[in-house]
C-alpha cells in the first residue's frame, strides 16, 4: 500500500504546479510516514528549488536523513539561483560525490555572480575531473558573454573543436555579438552554423546541428542593425520554406526588420500564429463598438479585409453580407471616407 502512496505521491509531485499544492502533497507525505522517504524528500525538493523556493527547500534539506546527490545538486542550484555563491560553495565542498550538474551548477552560479575568475577555476577543475558538460562550457562562455569578454569567449568556443558544441553555444556567440556591438560577427557566426548544418545533413537527426527561432531571432536583428535587409528577407524565406515555427521574439524581430527596411506590408506576414489572432479578436472588438456607436456596417467591411489578409475567405464572406446588410438598413449614415477604404 505504502510503495503505491509513494509512486502516486512521487507523480503529483512532479505534477504540480505551484508551492501550495508542494506544501499539501508534503503534509500528506507526513500523514502516510512517508517523509522520511528519500525518493519522495528528493522529488519535493527538486520541486520547491525549480520554483526558486529556497526556504522550504532549504528546511526540506535539513530534515533529511539521507541526502543523495540528486537532493544536493537542486539545493546547490537553488542557492546559486539566489545568488548566495557563498552557501553554495560550502555544500558544493562537503558532497562526497559530484556528477556533471554539481560542476554545471557551481559555474553558473559564479558567472551569475559576476565572478569570472572563480567560475574559470571550476571550470577548469571540472574538465580535470572529466566531469564537464556541454552545459558547462555554455555557462562558461554565456558568462564572459554578458561580462563583454568575447575575446575570452570565442578562445573557449574555439577549444570546443566542431562537434562538442551544440546549436544552445552557437545561439550564446551571437548574441553575445550582437549585444556587444558586432552585428557582423553575429551574421558570420550564423554563417558558420548554417554550413555545419549544411554538412550534417546524412546524419542522423539526434546528432544534427538545427537552428532555433532564437538562432533567427538573433541573425535577423544582427541583419536590421547592420542594413543588410536583403539577407534578412532571405532568412525569412527560407523559415518559411523549412517551415520553423514563428513565436513571438521572432517575430518582433521580422517586423521591425521588414518596418526599418521600408517594406510594412511584409510585417503582416511575420506574425507569430497568436499574434494573427490576437489581431483578428482586436479588429472584431473594434468593429463591434463601431457598430454599436451607428457608424454604419463599414466596420464589417474592415474586419473582412483582416480576414482576407489571413485567407480565412469563410469569415471574409460572412463579414461582407453583414455589412452589406447595414447598408441596407442605414444607408443615410455611411461615411464616404468608409467608401474609400473597401476593397
Amino acid at each position: 500500500m505504502l510503495t503505491h502512496s509513494r509512486a502516486a505521491l512521487v507523480r503529483a509531485v512532479a505534477a504540480c504546479a505551484g508551492y501550495r499544492e508542494a506544501q499539501a502533497l508534503h503534509c500528506l507525505a507526513w500523514k502516510l510516514g512517508l517523509a522520511s522517504d528519500v525518493v519522495l524528500a528528493t522529488a519535493l525538493l527538486t520541486r520547491y528549488a525549480k520554483r526558486g523556493l529556497l526556504a522550504p527547500a532549504q528546511r526540506l534539506f535539513d530534515e533529511m536523513s539521507r541526502r543523495d546527490v540528486v537532493a544536493c545538486n537542486a539545493v546547490l542550484a537553488a542557492l546559486g539561483a539566489a545568488g548566495r555563491a557563498a552557501d553554495a560553495r560550502a555544500l558544493f565542498e562537503r558532497m562526497p560525490d559530484r556528477t556533471p550538474a554539481s560542476w554545471n551548477a557551481m559555474v553558473t552560479c559564479h558567472c551569475r555572480a559576476g565572478d569570472l575568475v572563480s567560475a574559470r577555476r571550476v571550470f577548469e577543475a571540472s574538465l580535470h575531473a572529466g566531469s564537464s558538460s556541454v552545459v558547462s562550457w555554455n555557462a562558461m562562455i554565456d558568462g564572459y558573454c554578458k561580462a563583454g569578454r568575447m575575446d575570452a569567449a570565442r578562445d573557449l568556443f574555439d577549444r570546443m573543436g566542431s562537434t562538442l558544441p551544440d546549436v544552445v553555444t552557437w545561439n550564446t556567440m551571437m548574441a553575445g555579438y550582437l549585444h556587444g556591438g558586432e552585428p557582423a560577427a553575429a551574421i558570420a557566426t550564423f554563417h558558420r552554423l548554417m554550413h555545419i548544418h549544411q554538412e550534417q545533413q546524412q546524419e542522423e537527426e539526434e546528432h544534427r546541428l538545427r537552428p532555433t527561432t532564437v538562432t533567427m531571432a538573433t541573425v535577423v536583428t544582427a541583419c536590421t542593425q547592420v542594413g543588410d535587409f536583403a539577407l534578412g528577407w532571405q532568412i525569412h524565406h527560407q523559415i518559411r520554406q523549412q517551415g520553423t515555427g514563428i513565436d513571438a521574439v521572432l517575430s518582433n524581430a521580422l517586423m521591425d526588420m521588414y518596418f526599418k527596411g521600408g517594406s510594412a506590408d511584409s510585417a503582416l506576414d511575420a506574425r507569430a500564429p497568436e499574434r494573427q489572432e490576437d489581431g483578428i479578436r482586436l479588429s472584431e472588438r473594434a468593429a463591434r463598438r463601431i457598430s454599436e456607436m451607428d457608424v454604419w456596417d463599414g466596420a464589417a467591411y474592415g474586419l473582412s479585409n483582416v480576414y482576407a489578409s489571413l485567407q480565412r475567405w469563410d469569415r471574409v464572406e460572412e463579414h461582407r453580407r453583414g455589412g452589406a446588410r447595414g447598408r441596407g438598413t442605414r444607408q443615410g449614415h455611411a461615411p464616404q471616407a468608409a467608401r474609400a477604404c473597401l476593397l
